[in-house]
């Protein structure tokens, strides 16, 4: 199938929907230089479809507009538009959210927000998205993994879908053996020796938390972890000798809270993750519901069931009573 950029838009319509539906977009475009003379003459190199010389990636504002076509065109290869999200990701910049004829089962969530990448608009998405997710799983901070696979997670739960076990670990939904990660850790530098004193000593400070530790905290952990494999270039055995880092800390089967109790009653965490921290705010007050959130605004899982499960009885069964849980 034909594809057509910035470069090869005889008329500009797709680029005059572009720039209608986005609001500022046109500024942060102004420096491209656009039309088939410019296309001729770039390197193939500038292109994330060199093979057709198509969607320039050489400057911001061209991997901005590459980055807007290929969105509008559901056929563009993976691999064009993993190359185009990624130049857009180096250089920093964004695409405007198309804001026009929003309509509610048109809405897309992006597993990874900043970069609108693995979009879920329909059912069909989510096993989708699931599979790329795990595919580039590697490539992500864990705490940006963590972020998108709890994403998915809400996505597959409002349409009543499943997750693999995989993906609530990745979202740091399992419970952590602390003894575990610490070996996990610390067999690390089988691979890389020059490394042991760190994972040594990272290991002893897991081996140092107890119980009370947070789901946040082990992210950081996680985090921490994937910044030495990062140094180590350790990322090519996750999946052969060594688990990644989210799947070295949230390293059970067990999941973490599935259910809250409120007055009596085990609500399941999933539908109290339903309910809008807006509605959570008019219950009990802005106050607590800075508690329920993470550090992105959204409601946190642990946040959530270790706040709601410490509620005075009468505000319990006030969430039951006003929310229909």
């Amino acid at each position: 199938m034909n594809h057509v950029d910035h470069n090869t838009d005889p008329t500009f319509s797709v680029l005059n929907e572009i720039v209608r539906d986005r609001p500022g977009f046109s500024e942060l475009v102004k420096t491209a230089q656009v039309g088939r003379d410019i296309r001729e003459s770039l390197p193939v190199s500038a292109f994330a479809d060199p093979g057709n010389r198509l969607f320039p990636i050489h400057t911001p504002a061209d991997a901005l507009l590459s980055f807007a076509y290929a969105e509008k065109q559901a056929s563009v290869p993976t691999p064009i538009t993993d190359k185009i999200s990624r130049a857009v990701t180096v250089y920093g910049v964004t695409v405007p959210e198309a804001v026009s004829e929003k309509v509610a089962f048109q809405k897309v969530a992006y597993l990874i927000e900043d970069t609108r990448q693995l979009p879920i608009r329909s059912n069909e998405d989510v096993p989708k998205a699931e599979e790329a997710l795990h595919r580039n799983s590697r490539k992500l901070r864990p705490s940006t993994l963590a972020k998108a696979a709890n994403t998915l997670i809400k996505e597959a739960s409002d349409r009543g879908l499943e997750v693999r076990a995989e993906t609530l670990q990745y979202a740091g939904l399992t419970r952590c053996d602390l003894e575990k990660a610490a070996e996990l850790i610390e067999a690390r530098s089988i691979a890389a020796p020059a490394g042991r004193p760190f994972f040594d000593k990272l290991a002893g400070y897991v081996r140092g938390l107890d119980s009370g530790t947070t789901r946040s905290d082990l992210v950081t952990i996680a985090d921490a972890v994937g910044q030495l494999d990062d140094n180590y270039k350790l990322a090519r055995h996750y999946g052969r000798t060594l688990p990644n880092p989210m799947e070295t800390v949230f390293n059970t089967k067990t999941a973490m809270g599935n259910s809250v109790d409120l007055a009596g009653r085990d609500v399941p965490l999933d539908s109290l993750l339903k309910v809008p921290k807006e509605a959570y705010g008019d219950l009990l007050g802005e106050d607590i519901v800075s508690e329920l959130v993470g550090a992105d605004q959204q409601l946190d899982p642990e946040n959530v069931s270790a706040v709601l499960a410490t509620l005075p009885l009468d505000m319990k069964q006030l969430l039951l009573d006003r929310l229909g849980l």
